[in-house]
Parts: structure tokens; sequence; C-alpha cells
């Protein structure tokens, strides 16, 4: 299952991009842990910055929904500056 930025508003964060994704997806402790026993699981994250030196955070809201499903995520990062800007 995939989220895509074009799925979430302009003044959404990754925050709500991942409750977006686990909302979609059984909350059942149990059945996760059932699962992440039996396959390897886990949430991947691309993350595209257009201007450099920039920071993201996992609120603990987040980290906990994460750690009830017993899943791990994951982050690539890239950066692809703006056109427009100046060399």
């Amino acid at each position: 299952m995939e989220i895509q930025s074009d799925d979430c508003h302009e003044n959404e964060d990754l925050d709500d991009g991942i409750r977006m994704l686990l909302a979609r997806l059984p909350s059942d402790a149990e059945l996760w842990l059932s699962l992440t026993n039996a396959y390897a699981v886990d949430m991947f994250c691309g993350v595209v910055l257009k201007s450099s030196n920039r920071g993201f955070a996992i609120s603990a809201e987040v980290s906990r929904l994460l750690s009830d499903r017993n899943l791990e995520i994951g982050f690539d990062v890239y950066f692809e500056p703006d056109d427009s800007s100046p060399d």
C-alpha cells in the first residue's frame, strides 16, 4: 500500500502521511505481532527536499503508532533543488 505526495494536502507533513497510511490498515496489535513474527514487515518513506539543510522529525504519537504495530520505518532522503534558484 502506498501514499504519494499527491495524496496529501500542501500543509500536511510526513507525520500526516504516515497516519493516513496506517488509518487504511488494521490497528489490532495482536495481528501486527503475528504478521511481523512471520514476515519481514517495514515502512519505507522516500523524502524529497526542495531546499538544502532541511530536517524532519517523527512525532512521539506517530512513533507510538509504529511501535504498537511492531513496525520499523526507513527513509531515503533526496535533494532536488528548485530549478529557478540561482547557482
